[in-house]
């Protein structure tokens, strides 16, 4: 699997700390013994016709499935960051210069559904985040399949896909299923896998806390006991503040892009908790699909300092 360009240490693209854990290999080589229980998962990114595979193992639990809030996030990925070609990456052959990359007032995507003009402001900021690098620096939270990041790799950004040590295994096979077609887009994508516990600074500490440009998360709000480290890591990621409320090393004002589908009333006290710290806005509300009362909404977090005039 290709290491990201950005990791400048040599680090490899997996924790060595990680894949020496003798029990996450045997949870590997039986993952591979029971491939017959997989289920595979293909998500086609409309725009630039990449196609993102996944394996799903259903019977190990939620962490192992694709839910509808990663294929709207995955698809306004696509829809937004393909459209105003450039942000994601320059290597696309038509790509503008950042200049013309316009802030949309409203617009219509392939699909019909309306794009909030909020996607203008977003597009920028990231292009100035970016500044002469090449590619976006990616980080996904909660990966689960990692379907999310690898489709962000696949538009040609660098990307960790991160998530509990127990779940990398299946992370990792994702990511390496993927690693030719990735290379064959010649954008320069890539992805890493690392653990992430939320709430954990040295895990944070060990991604790299705030050098990242675009944070990414979907169906992340759930238990109501995780809502605080969450939080927790969303604020080394965004503010550079450790728990002792100290500063932390970083760079720019990345943004954070969740997906999430409203399940129970308690998902509200996790977004109210988050507007007491950050510029929580919703970016776009997915349709339902038939059957359902509710569709995926996208929120962006930005820190509440950030001047968009600047941007």
């Amino acid at each position: 699997m290709a290491d990201c360009e950005d990791e400048g240490d040599g680090e490899m693209a997996i924790n060595p700390a990680i894949t020496s854990r003798s029990k996450d290999e045997d949870e590997a080589e039986q993952m591979q013994n029971n491939i017959i229980k997989m289920e595979e998962y293909e998500y086609i990114l409309h725009r630039s016709h990449h196609k993102v595979l996944v394996r799903q193992l259903p019977s190990r639990g939620l962490s192992f499935q694709v839910w509808p809030a990663a294929s709207a996030l995955c698809w306004f990925l696509d829809e937004t960051f393909w459209h105003y070609s450039g942000v994601i990456t320059t290597a696309h052959q038509d790509a503008p210069t950042p200049t013309s990359i316009p802030i949309c007032t409203k617009q219509q995507s392939a699909n019909g559904f309306e794009l909030n003009p909020e996607v203008g402001h977003i597009s920028h900021q990231l292009l100035h985040s970016r500044g002469n690098r090449q590619a976006l620096r990616v980080l996904e939270l909660g990966a689960g399949t990692g379907m999310v990041g690898i489709a962000s790799a696949f538009l040609g950004a660098h990307v960790t896909i991160t998530d509990l040590p127990h779940v990398l295994p299946n992370l990792l096979f994702n990511a390496t299923a993927n690693e030719e077609s990735l290379r064959a887009t010649g954008l320069g994508g890539c992805v890493c896998v690392k653990a992430l516990r939320w709430g954990e600074e040295k895990d944070a500490r060990d991604v790299g806390h705030r050098n990242f440009d675009l944070v990414l998360a979907s169906d992340v709000v759930y238990h109501e006991n995780l809502f605080d480290p969450l939080l927790l890591t969303l604020k080394w990621l965004l503010l550079g503040i450790n728990d002792d409320g100290g500063q932390v090393a970083g760079e720019g004002n990345p943004i954070v892009l969740m997906a999430h589908l409203r399940r129970w009333k308690k998902d509200a006290h996790f977004f109210k908790k988050a507007k007491k710290l950050f510029d929580v806005r919703v970016v776009h509300r997915h349709p339902p699909k038939p059957g359902s009362r509710l569709g995926v909404a996208i929120y962006s977090f930005t820190n509440k300092g950030m001047n968009r005039a600047s941007v």
